[in-house]
């Protein structure tokens, strides 16, 4: 471009220029034929409710890689005639013809049962079906006859044929379990109907619905208990998906049919819950893993197993209600709800602890990234979801600080044996520590006591020598004998019968060690004791003698030779 030279990009049209364009006509022309077209991706049904058999969003595909595809068996139009599955295109046609021969059923009055249901079959799947009339009839007949056949086969109602080869190929029974569940491999419900009244023998004791058989089917890979799929018998869905979606949702968990615009945020990851003092607790067994229940800041989940057949039941009811503008979203809101929960293998490992998630799909690491793809780019109204409610409740338990203080303490104090016993030991200590100084604080009370009355073993003014000791003072000096020793050995002994030191002394008797003087003593002492005598009130116990101090005993020495 030279200098000064702009492009048309930076220099758009002027007013004059617009004035003066003319459109083009073969351009107009074209752009009419493309109008009137029949869209060749899009269905015209895409947008009713009767459309319920969706090619998976190319968002969704590109998370999850070849969940939606069939791996050995197409159903439907979206994968006939893939190249990849042609070995069990071989095994429809030879179950069509035992189906026709025990039967004794014509082929042409299968195809004329189909072809009135067409325009209402092409009217389930979303995207647009450019085969003709004639193949599109066949391709029903053949792939429904031969899920009716599998389903009776497998149920029990029909044997299957000593040389059928399908029962040397022990790992196709988990394939056919898992395409027969994928959302593009689907066929209407109704057709299935038509097919399994058609052929039904008139012979057929089992009773068994279509219903009935194809929810046997599957438990082989759920192992619900046989009285709870008796059930669903008169259950129907839009197609084998939806029919076994509709036996997880359980009674009196409706979505909301209005939103109550209580601004619905979803809840944090376990890890945090758990720091909030929120538990998990494993659920009623024989309940829906649907059934979440929140109360007194415990979760009840049910027990979910996750293998190989159930993500890939998750994933494709998941993209099916993403798709279905009807249909509710209880398998999309608990995707969201395990989403929530699930941040690290760490998160995994322990609701595998909890017995709320039976792991054979994987490592922790897994299963944390399949639950976070799960529920990653999908859409739903939270206000009106089915845990619309828990949400709010376990988000307002979250928020209150006392929750989180309190379980803070245990997380961090109680959450292993080894900070219990660190906790304990230092618990142990500590009363031990306040136990020690309280003694030490009562010893020193004593010390001060034993201080002022004697206390035991001093020659002090209330004090007693030798074997008596002090237990308290009855007055100012008194002291109370605790030990009787059998003599006195103090230089005057003090008794409870006898006394027998130099002056012997007892309560109203002296014995005459020293001649007739004893009773001078006591005399001398009843009258001159005062208020230290011996012989004193306040110094005289009940069974008991009192001591007195080594002056007292000198003077009463001194008494005695005077006498």
């Amino acid at each position: 471009m030279a200098m000064g030279e702009t492009s048309n990009s930076e220099n758009p049209p002027n007013d004059e220029a617009i004035k003066t364009w003319q459109v083009n006509p073969d351009r107009l022309t074209l752009m009419h034929q493309k109008i009137a077209n029949t869209p060749r991706i899009l269905s015209r049904s895409a947008g009713k409710s009767s459309c319920c058999i969706f090619t998976v969003p190319q968002r969704l595909v590109q998370i999850n890689g070849p969940s939606y595809q069939p791996h050995i068996v197409s159903v439907g139009p979206y994968h006939h005639g893939d190249p990849n599955l042609n070995m069990i295109q071989e095994h429809k046609w030879r179950f069509l013809g035992t189906l026709l021969k025990r039967t004794q059923i014509s082929l042409e009055s299968i195809l004329r049962a189909v072809q009135p249901l067409e325009a209402r079959a092409r009217e389930c799947y979303s995207s647009a079906i450019h085969i003709s009339t004639d193949e599109f009839v066949e391709m029903l007949a053949v792939d429904g006859c031969f899920i009716i056949e599998l389903l009776r086969k497998f149920g029990g109602v029909v044997a299957f044929e000593s040389d059928d080869p399908l029962l040397s190929l022990s790992w196709v029974y988990s394939f056919f379990l898992r395409d027969l569940i994928r959302l593009e491999n689907q066929i209407p419900f109704f057709i299935l109907q038509c097919l399994f009244d058609l052929t039904r023998m008139p012979g057929d004791e089992s009773g068994h619905t279509l219903s009935i058989l194809s929810l046997i089917f599957f438990n082989n890979a759920l192992q619900r208990p046989d009285e709870f799929v008796d059930r669903f018998r008169h259950l129907t869905g839009k197609h084998l998906l939806d029919l076994l979606r509709l036996t997880f949702i359980p009674d009196g968990y409706e979505e909301a049919k209005q939103s109550n615009h209580t601004n619905t945020h979803v809840i944090q990851c376990i890890s945090k819950l758990r720091r909030a003092g929120i538990k998990l607790r494993p659920g009623n067994i024989e309940e829906s893993f649907l059934v979440v229940k929140f109360r007194h800041g415990v979760i009840e989940m049910p027990t979910i197993t996750i293998d190989d057949f159930m993500s890939c039941f998750l994933l494709n009811c998941v993209a099916y209600e993403q798709c279905h503008r009807d249909c509710s979203k209880h398998m999309t809101t608990y995707a969201t709800f395990l989403d929530c929960l699930v941040n690290t293998a760490k998160d995994v490992e322990y609701l595998c602890d909890k017995n709320i998630i039976e792991n054979y799909f994987g490592t922790d690491a897994e299963i944390a990234r399949f639950i976070n793809n799960l529920g990653k780019d999908v859409s739903f109204d939270i206000d009106m979801c089915y845990l619309s409610e828990l949400f709010n409740e376990v988000n307002d338990y979250y928020k209150n600080h006392w929750h989180v203080h309190w379980a803070s303490f245990k997380y961090t104090y109680f959450n292993t044996p080894w900070s219990f016993i660190s906790a304990l030991a230092a618990f142990v200590l500590l009363v031990l520590t306040v136990a020690q100084t309280l003694l030490a604080h009562e010893r020193d009370d004593v010390g001060e006591e034993d201080e002022h009355c004697g206390g035991r073993g001093h020659d002090d003014s209330c004090g007693v020598h030798g074997d008596v000791e002090g237990e308290h003072c009855d007055g100012p000096c008194g002291v109370k004998n605790e030990r009787h020793g059998d003599h006195g050995r103090g230089p005057c002994g003090v008794r409870g019968d006898h006394g027998r030191g130099s002056c012997g002394v007892r309560g109203d008797v002296a014995d005459e060690t020293r001649g007739d003087g004893g009773h001078e003593v006591a005399e001398h002492f009843s009258h001159r004791g005062g208020e230290h005598s011996i012989f004193s009130p306040h110094l005289r116990t009940s069974d008991h003698f009192h001591s007195v101090t080594s002056s007292r005993l000198k003077r009463v020495r001194r008494i005695s030779e005077t006498w």
